[in-house]
């Protein structure tokens, strides 16, 4: 990858933000159904609203963060993320009342929005060819699993136990990124102005158009595992013993085998092929948690569901980069961090309806698994469609 030695240095700079911001979501995506379930004795459905909420919310902060980071400095876009994600989190972990817990998860969700959108874009902004978007995202998802793996650590080590803390600890890690804004340097290109029409315009690209239904449903997919791992765990009694050992696994498979699925798989196919495959992991990854009745088999499933996190990450965030153009990279990253996060409301309230009607049986996760082997089909069927780059304005 080549970059200049002041592009190495922002990059670094938000490859550690994007490390921090991990460290704080999974700190608390892990443990937050068994959190509202047992400490706040909330009905599955309820929960899988509260989280709905907080996606939804996260689009629409994406959507003024993707352009506000056409408009503005990029450090003022991180800083302003991350302190309402941090006060959201803070105050949602000292409320009882379910209202309450709704509107500040949800105000936390709006946070995130304005933050990972503007990462994403700052990223795309320093690197000048495809061959060095794709791996700068790869890097991006190997520092974000690190992040990932390091909550888990530190749940494994047992302060699952203590989930008032953790909530509180996130809080901290979020603000340390607001602190570590104040470093960026301003990377952001000078680009014309952009008008309210010409937001239209780019919204009637095609390939924008057609890519962002797959997005949406690759994340209708991807949202089973943060919903469905926890409570399967719970219902076995495992929940406090294994679900920091089962995310700390799934983020060293990512540290070790990203840049392999990057070079092996990614490079050298089709970006819907990939996906077509991820889509069939996330299936296969959640019939295998269905499935299971001991730790081994949950690992398993858990294992195969992350080769298809490995096939999205830098595909989705690198194909962005590519269909969009140098002065509005910030709404294109906001429009498919849009998608990501109805994708997952539309996943997670899927799920937790199906799961409210038939309880975590094996019925429930096998009539989810045919539903994400429908769309796999689905997103085989968009397989001749061209990626091309913007012309739009």
């Amino acid at each position: 990858m080549i970059l200049k030695s002041n592009h190495k240095v922002s990059l670094t700079l938000f490859l550690i933000i994007s490390l921090l911001m991990h460290l704080a979501n999974y700190l608390v995506i892990p443990i937050l159904p068994i959190f509202l379930s047992v400490y706040k004795k909330i009905d599955p459905f309820l929960i899988s609203v509260i989280i709905s909420v907080n996606l939804i919310l996260l689009e629409i902060g994406s959507l003024l963060g993707g352009i506000l980071s056409d408009k503005l400095n990029h450090k003022f876009v991180i800083a302003l993320g991350s302190s309402i994600h941090a006060i959201g989190m803070f105050v949602f972990s000292i409320m009882s009342n379910y209202y309450l817990l709704l509107i500040f998860w949800g105000l936390s969700g709006f946070g995130h929005g304005i933050l990972a959108p503007t990462i994403k874009c700052s990223i795309n902004d320093l690197c000048d060819n495809d061959e060095t978007k794709q791996k700068a995202f790869s890097y991006r998802g190997i520092f974000a699993n690190i992040g990932v793996g390091i909550a888990a650590l530190i749940i494994l080590l047992g302060l699952a136990n203590y989930q008032y803390l953790i909530f509180i600890i996130a809080s901290i890690i979020l603000s340390l990124i607001f602190v570590l804004s104040f470093f960026i340097k301003n990377n952001h290109k000078e680009s014309k102005s952009i008008k309210l029409k010409d937001y239209f315009t780019i919204l009637k690209n095609r390939t924008l158009l057609f890519f962002g239904i797959i997005i949406l449903i690759i994340n209708f997919g991807y949202a089973q595992l943060s919903f469905l791992l926890p409570l399967k765990l719970d219902d076995l009694n495992l929940a406090h013993i294994f679900i920091g050992l089962i995310w700390l696994i799934m983020s060293i498979e990512v540290i070790s085998f990203q840049n392999l699925i990057t070079n092996k798989v990614i490079n050298r196919f089709n970006v819907i092929i990939v996906l077509f495959i991820a889509m069939l992991s996330f299936s296969l990854g959640v019939f295998f948690i269905g499935l299971s009745n001991t730790i081994i088999i949950l690992i398993v499933g858990s294992i195969i569901f992350t080769i298809g996190q490995m096939l999205i990450t830098p595909s989705i965030d690198s194909t962005v980069g590519k269909i969009s153009d140098s002065s509005s990279s910030g709404l294109f990253y906001s429009i498919a961090h849009l998608l990501h996060g109805l994708g997952q409301a539309l996943g997670t309230s899927f799920s937790g309806l199906i799961i409210s009607n038939f309880n975590l049986s094996f019925i429930s996760f096998l009539i989810i698994t045919f539903c994400l082997l429908a769309l796999s089909i689905l997103i085989f069927l968009f397989r001749k469609i061209k990626i091309e780059a913007s012309t739009q304005p």
